[in-house]
């Protein structure tokens, strides 16, 4: 009886291992977050634009989209979606992005993410 059960929790153990898994086939996309700097300007009374200092080797493509959210800062949870927007300049290391961020109603703050 004890061969049995050793027998069958063997074959289950190897079928389980031996699955192919179906999971996600293309690994080209990613989503990373950067911390915005403190330097913004106004561009209108809706959008706004940021900076972005990347590290080297690391490129964001023109005209690519982003997503701001904000970080938790203390005991309040702010990490809701700030506003989104395009990279329209790059210039060395920092990228700059034009946020909309007329319906959250929430103003960016330096340290928030952009994805």
């Amino acid at each position: 009886m004890y061969n049995s059960f050793m027998n069958k929790l063997l074959i289950a153990f190897l079928l389980f291992f031996s699955l192919e898994s179906l999971a996600q086939q293309d690994t080209t996309k990613w989503v990373r977050a950067f911390p915005i700097t403190d330097y913004m300007l106004d561009a209108s009374d809706s959008v706004k634009i940021v900076q972005v200092h990347l590290p080297p080797g690391v490129t964001i493509a023109e005209k690519q989209i982003g997503l701001l959210k904000g970080i938790y800062r203390d005991k309040h949870a702010d990490t809701t979606a700030v506003g989104a927007g395009r990279c329209n300049l790059i210039k060395g290391d920092y990228y700059y992005f034009t946020i909309n961020y007329k319906k959250s109603g929430k103003l960016p703050r330096e340290g928030d993410l952009l994805l």
